[in-house]
C-alpha cells in the first residue's frame, strides 16, 4: 500500500515539476532577450559617437536651498516664510519632508522688491 501511495504522489508531483521547469525556461528566455537588447543598445550608443550633452541652462543648474538658509538669507522668521509660501510669493518644493527653494527665486524676490520700501516711505509722507 505504501508503494502505491508513493507512486501516486510522485506521479502527481511530475506535472507540477514540469510546470515549474517550463516557467523557469520561460523566465530565462525573457531574461536572455532583455540582456541581448541591452547589449544592442550599448553597442548602438558606442557606435553613434555622439558626445554626451552637458546641462547648460541656468534653470537646470539652479541651486536648491533649505528653509534655514532662506531664513538666514532674508533675515525673516519661520512664520513670515510660511506666509510667503502660502501666499504664493515664494515658490517652493517639498522633498522627503524638507521644503526647498530655488536660490534664483530668492534673488528674484529681492530684485522685484528692490526700492519698494523707500517708495512706500515717500508715499506715506
Amino acid at each position: 500500500m505504501t508503494s502505491k501511495k508513493y507512486l501516486t504522489k510522485s506521479l502527481e508531483a511530475q506535472p507540477k515539476r514540469r510546470n515549474i521547469e517550463m516557467l523557469l525556461r520561460e523566465v530565462l528566455t525573457k531574461y536572455d532577450l532583455i540582456i541581448d537588447t541591452m547589449v544592442q543598445i550599448i553597442e548602438m550608443i558606442q557606435r553613434s559617437k555622439i558626445p554626451p550633452q552637458r546641462v547648460s541652462s541656468k534653470k537646470e543648474l539652479d541651486k536648491w536651498i533649505d528653509t534655514q538658509d532662506v531664513l538666514n538669507l532674508l533675515h525673516i522668521s519661520r512664520r513670515k516664510l510660511q506666509g510667503m509660501r502660502l501666499n504664493g510669493e515664494l515658490p517652493f518644493t517639498s522633498f522627503s519632508g524638507t521644503i526647498l527653494f530655488k536660490e534664483s527665486d530668492i534673488y528674484k524676490l529681492l530684485e522685484d522688491n528692490y526700492g519698494y520700501y523707500l517708495a512706500s516711505l515717500k508715499n506715506n509722507k
